[in-house]
Order: C-alpha cells, then sequence, then structure tokens
C-alpha cells in the first residue's frame, strides 16, 4: 500500500527578466525621450498613461499596447520599427535611419537638403568605394 504524504510546497519569489525585445523597446523609448528633452511625467501625460506604467515601458517589464504605441511614435516623431532595433543593430540599418532622420524634416528642408545632395553630387560624382 502506498502512502502519500503531503508535501508542504512554496512557491519562491522569481525574478522576471524582461524580455529582450520589450528590453529594446525601452531602453529606445527612454533614450529618445531624453534625447527630446522629456521627463518621464511629461511622456506619460501626452501618451495618457501613469508615469510608472511609463517606467515599467522603459524598464522592459511591460510592453505598451499597439494604441499607446503609436502615440509614442507620434510624439517621439519616429517610425515604429526603428523602436525595435537595438543600438547594436542601428549600425546595420545606416540608411534607414539616415531616411527616417530625413522624413522628421520639414518639407522645406527637405527640399533643401535634396538640393544640396544634388549639387555635391554633380560636382564629385557618384563613386562607390
Amino acid at each position: 500500500m502506498c502512502k502519500f504524504s503531503r508535501v508542504h510546497m512554496t512557491k519562491t519569489p522569481t525574478k522576471k527578466s524582461p524580455l529582450p525585445l520589450a528590453k529594446v523597446l525601452g531602453e529606445n523609448i527612454a533614450m529618445l525621450r531624453k534625447q527630446r528633452s522629456m521627463t518621464q511625467a511629461q511622456l506619460a501625460a501626452a501618451i495618457g498613461i501613469e508615469i510608472e506604467t511609463l517606467s515599467k515601458y522603459e524598464r522592459g517589464i511591460l510592453g505598451p499596447r499597439i494604441a499607446q504605441l503609436q502615440k509614442i511614435c507620434a510624439i517621439l516623431e519616429v517610425a515604429a520599427w526603428t523602436l525595435f532595433v537595438s543600438v547594436e543593430e542601428q549600425s546595420a540599418f545606416p540608411g534607414f535611419i539616415f531616411a527616417e532622420q530625413i522624413q522628421a524634416l520639414s518639407l522645406k528642408d527637405r527640399k533643401t537638403l535634396q538640393r544640396l545632395i544634388e549639387l555635391y553630387v554633380s560636382a564629385h560624382g557618384t563613386k562607390r568605394k
């Protein structure tokens, strides 16, 4: 005959480690917020969330909903995909990052930049290394 004894099992608290993609997203939100000299309170208010929620986004503990992500992108003036590219990976996408920076310019500034590039290319050619 088998005897079953009650084993007292306690749940040991485990610290959840942030998901890599959530961590990248959070780091980029924090970096862009700081580049724009915004506080967490200012960005959280603009998104319509609590400061603690934004803090969790920036630490990679919690991910924003799609609607919140769209607001974040609009406020920080970036495309959503750029928030998911780590700083290390950004060097692999210099053309895309440059295109995003150009898109952030006003129409007048984009036309000026286009004219400058055309003048440069006509003066120096289109040599590739």
